[in-house]
C-alpha cells in the first residue's frame, strides 16, 4: 500500500474535509444512526474519531484507517461535511476530542451527543463552518440517507469531484 503522502488526497487549501459519517444501526433504544467524525485524507485514508462503547464503558477512540476501500460499508448512509482541518492543526484534533467529556451511566448521553460536543469544541478553534448547528447537522443527515436510499452521489462522492 502506498505511503498516505503518496495517495492522490482529497486536501485543498482551507484542508482536509471534515464529514459527520452516519451508519445504520439497531437495537438502541433511541438512535437509528451511529455517528462518527472522518477527517478525508484520500480514498484509501482517513482519520476516525468516535465515541464506542455502550452507556457504561463509553470511550473516546481515534483511529487511522488505512483501506481501499473504507466507504463500503453497507451500513454507512452517507454524511455531511462541517469543516477543513488545516494541515497544521490535523495533529491537534485529537487533543481537543479527547478533552471533550464521556458521560457514562446516562441513558441520555452517546455517540451523537458526544459528537455534537466535540463539533462545538472544534468551532470554537475555526476548524468546524461558523454556520454549523446541531439542527442544520440533522437535516441535512436525513436528507443525505435519503440520497443513500435513492442511489444518489453522497458527500464523499461529491467531495472527490470537487463538488463542496
Amino acid at each position: 500500500m502506498a505511503h498516505i503522502d503518496q495517495q492522490p488526497g482529497v486536501a485543498t487549501d482551507k484542508g482536509y474535509p471534515l464529514v459527520v459519517c452516519q451508519y445504520s444501526i439497531s437495537g438502541h433504544p433511541v438512535r437509528t444512526e451511529h455517528w462518527q467524525l472522518l477527517v478525508m485524507l484520500s480514498a484509501q485514508a482517513a482519520h476516525i474519531h468516535e465515541l464506542r462503547g455502550n452507556w457504561d464503558s463509553f470511550q473516546y477512540v481515534h483511529e487511522l484507517l488505512q483501506s481501499p476501500n473504507w466507504m463500503q460499508s453497507r451500513t454507512l448512509c452517507g454524511g455531511c461535511l462541517v469543516g477543513y482541518v488545516p494541515r497544521d492543526q490535523l495533529a491537534n484534533l485529537q487533543d481537543i476530542l479527547g478533552n471533550v467529556v464521556v458521560v457514562k451511566h446516562d441513558k441520555s448521553f452517546d455517540c451523537q451527543t458526544w459528537l455534537v460536543l466535540g463539533l462545538r469544541a472544534l468551532k470554537e478553534k475555526g476548524i468546524v463552518f461558523r454556520d454549523f448547528s446541531e439542527q442544520k447537522l440533522r437535516k441535512e443527515l436525513e436528507e443525505e440517507k435519503e440520497r443513500d436510499q435513492l442511489g444518489h452521489d453522497l458527500v464523499y462522492d461529491r467531495i472527490f469531484r470537487g463538488a463542496v
